[in-house]
């Protein structure tokens, strides 16, 4: 996996003292806590959160880790001077996939790459091998809507080496069953279920339930090439003490 640099945490906290003011698509744009602080509310992005999850509808017993945990780290800036927001996927404190979001000036959440544990990697590109990323979601995305990105897939780690392809990426949103609005941390009175479609498919989730204001409560990931899809459920978010913490050990 490539080596993630990021901002010392008091560089952090001096940038969260301030706006950049920037107006982007109509609307004005908070920078101070990351790269959008509007959208990182919404698809619940906020740097330093720590967010354990079970894979059963039942918490973990105490004292034992989580399935899985993600955590989001500060702003990193990849090539083509692309910002984004590295989230690491943690299991037992290894770091086990890394996926890198960033926004549109109207706010839309877009994956720019995917990188698993032992140097495997996906990179969406547009048809001039530059970053561009794949649509999930919008600021408005409702039941029955399809984001669909056409892009070159950039694919690291798969036998026979260093491949480009032609890739149709889609992220379907679909109104959630009872059953994907319940977490161990609790039931929710709505949301989304995105459903994943990859032409061809490089490790993509399979699919995972959206609260606004709080993020992705059911994450159905396989981790790595080959595996399968395993459902995670939401079982405890950890905010705010400003140490990017591992609470996938604890």
């Amino acid at each position: 996996m490539r080596a993630l640099s990021f901002c010392g945490l008091a560089v952090l906290l001096a940038a969260c003292g301030k706006s950049s003011g920037a107006m982007d698509a109509g609307r004005q744009v908070d920078t101070s806590c990351g790269l959008d602080c509007e959208a990182q509310q919404r698809f619940g992005l906020v740097v330093g959160r720590c967010v354990q999850y079970s894979d059963t509808k039942t918490a973990t017993p105490a004292g034992m880790p989580p399935a899985m945990a993600t955590v989001v780290q500060p702003v990193f800036t990849l090539e083509d001077n692309v910002k984004v927001l590295p989230v690491e996927y943690r299991q037992g404190g290894q770091i086990r996939m890394t996926d890198s979001f960033t926004f549109t000036p109207a706010g839309d959440l877009k994956l720019v790459r995917r990188e698993f544990a032992g140097n495997g990697s996906v990179s969406f590109q547009n048809d001039q091998g530059v970053l561009t990323g794949v649509t999930w979601l919008t600021g408005t995305t409702a039941a029955g809507d399809t984001a669909t990105s056409s892009v070159q897939a950039d694919v690291i780690g798969r036998p026979g080496g260093r491949v480009k392809e032609a890739t149709t990426y889609k992220a379907s949103a679909l109104s959630p069953t009872a059953d994907e609005l319940v977490t161990p941390e609790k039931s929710y009175d709505g949301g989304l279920t995105l459903l994943f479609s990859e032409t061809p498919e490089h490790a993509a989730d399979s699919r995972r339930t959206y609260v606004a204001g709080e993020g992705f409560v059911i994450i159905a990931t396989p981790l790595g090439y080959g595996n399968a899809a395993i459902p995670y459920r939401q079982q405890k978010r950890l905010d705010g003490d400003g140490g990017f913490f591992d609470c996938s050990v604890q």
